[in-house]
C-alpha cells in the first residue's frame, strides 16, 4: 500500500471539508441526481483500486474524550462510470459516519477529512477518513471492537478543471458505501479493512 500522508491538523482537515452537506441519511443506497436533467448519476461511483496489491488499513486511537478511527482506503481512481463529458471529479465523505460493534450496537462519528481536493479522472485520490467517536467518553477497549462501517459520501463530477472559471459541474451525487473489518491487532485497535463498495 502506498505510504500515508502525515495526519493533518483539525484545522486542516476542517477546511478540507468545507463543502460538505451534512446530514445525509446512510441507509439511502440509490444515488441522486442533483444537476442537468440530462445525465445520471452512476449506478456505482466506479472505484478502481489501482494497487490490487494494496490492503485497506484502519487504526483506532484513543484521542481525549473519545476515540479517532482512521480509514485508510488506499489509492482509487474512479475512470469507471463516470458521465459523459466528465473530466475531473472530488470525492468527499458527508454527514455522520455509522461504526457498528461486535453486539451489533450502532456508534456514530464526525467525520474530518482532506480528501476532498478535486483531480482529474486519471489522476485518481488518495481516500482517508479520519473519524472521531465522542460517544467513546471513556476512549477506546477492546470491548468495543467495531466490525463495520458506514460511510455516506459524495462525488462531484466536473466537465473541464475545476480551477477554471469555465468550468462546469455536471452532477453531484450522493452514495452510501461500507466497509468491515477484516483483522485486527491484538488489542482491537487496528487491522485490516475490505475494500470500499
Amino acid at each position: 500500500m502506498t505510504a500515508s500522508p502525515p495526519s493533518p491538523s483539525r484545522r486542516t482537515v476542517a477546511k478540507g471539508a468545507a463543502w460538505t452537506v451534512p446530514a445525509l441519511s446512510v441507509a439511502a443506497a440509490a444515488p441522486t441526481l442533483a444537476a442537468s436533467p440530462t445525465l445520471q448519476c452512476p449506478a456505482a461511483p466506479g472505484w478502481t483500486v489501482v494497487d490490487p496489491a494494496a490492503t485497506p488499513e484502519f487504526v483506532v486511537t484513543p484521542e481525549g474524550s473519545g476515540s479517532r478511527v482512521d480509514l485508510r482506503f488506499g489509492t482509487l481512481t474512479p475512470m469507471t462510470n463516470a458521465p459523459a463529458g466528465a473530466t475531473h471529479f472530488q470525492w468527499q465523505p458527508t454527514g455522520s459516519l455509522l461504526a457498528a460493534d461486535q453486539n451489533g450496537d450502532l456508534h456514530g462519528g464526525s467525520i474530518y477529512t482532506y480528501t476532498g481536493t478535486p483531480a482529474p479522472l486519471s489522476a485518481g485520490s488518495d481516500l482517508r477518513v479520519l473519524v472521531d467517536f465522542s460517544s467513546f467518553s471513556s476512549g477506546w477497549d477492546e470491548n468495543r471492537r467495531l466490525e463495520a462501517y458506514t460511510v455516506p459520501y459524495r462525488v462531484r463530477w466536473y466537465e473541464g478543471d475545476p480551477n477554471d472559471a469555465s468550468s462546469t459541474t455536471l452532477l453531484d451525487c450522493d452514495y452510501s458505501a461500507r466497509v468491515t473489518a477484516t483483522s485486527w491487532n491484538a488489542d482491537h485497535s487496528g487491522g485490516g479493512l475490505s475494500p470500499l463498495a
